[in-house]
């Protein structure tokens, strides 16, 4: 009994040793919703008001695919979809009028992360990537048409693009044959985000640039890679 227990622990050790050989795709991602809602309510005089709070949700979709070269590099992307909208109410003309934001953004990230192990089942990593992103925020508006009428109308879309260079530092543990636990410890960041907005009458391009460098090593958040 001794010696077959002696045989698995030497297999398994053996196939831990080749969870990241060449030729293994690795599959993560991301995937989360969320919705925030409420109500106010104002007394006076015995007299009570109701208004509605503003609601947002947002949904986002980016599944990760990324293929071991070797045994020490991988390459990859990032491809998803991310959607968050925003509705209030305000007041114009003496009434209170539904006002909405909708933005919407296709996710599109190339990046190479190199391993090292660093014990039997874990491998700290280093990995750069190049997010890139694209696509457009609507929104809508009131105003008095030409017989003083109060109207809806739709606003010009703001088309939405980003582009950047991110390093993270973070490791792997296995907890079995196929599944590694993953978290990021490290990040350092840097892009550009860009709206743009045409009419018959104008075009405005804003640009804003960013830069984030972050450490992390109490709270680390724990993600889950599959090797096959």
């Amino acid at each position: 009994m001794k010696k077959i227990s002696i045989i698995l622990l030497m297999l398994l050790g053996l196939n831990l040793h080749g969870q990241i050989d060449a030729g293994k795709l690795m599959f993560g991602g991301n995937i989360s919703y969320s919705r925030s809602t409420g109500e106010s309510e104002f007394t006076s005089g015995g007299t009570t008001i109701t208004s509605e709070n503003p609601t947002s949700s947002s949904f986002n979709l980016v599944p990760q695919l990324g293929f071991m070269l070797n045994s020490s590099l991988a390459v990859g992307v990032n491809l998803g979809y991310s959607r968050y909208s925003y509705k209030y109410l305000s007041g114009f003309a003496g009434e209170d009028r539904k006002y909405y934001q909708k933005t919407g953004l296709f996710v599109f990230s190339p990046y190479a992360r190199t391993y090292k192990r660093t014990g039997e089942k874990a491998f700290a990593f280093t990995e750069i990537g190049f997010p890139l992103s694209f696509g457009a925020r609507n929104s809508n508006n009131w105003k008095y048409d030409d017989n003083l009428d109060v109207v809806e109308v739709e606003a010009n879309p703001v088309k939405l693009s980003s582009i950047g260079v991110n390093l993270n530092l973070g490791f792997n543990y296995f907890i079995n044959d196929k599944c590694a636990l993953e978290a990021k410890w490290m990040a350092i960041s840097y892009g550009i985000n860009k709206e743009k907005v045409e009419s018959n009458d104008y075009t405005s391009i804003d640009k804003d640039k960013y830069f984030y460098a972050g450490l992390n090593t109490t709270s680390l958040s724990l993600g889950l890679r599959i090797f096959f």
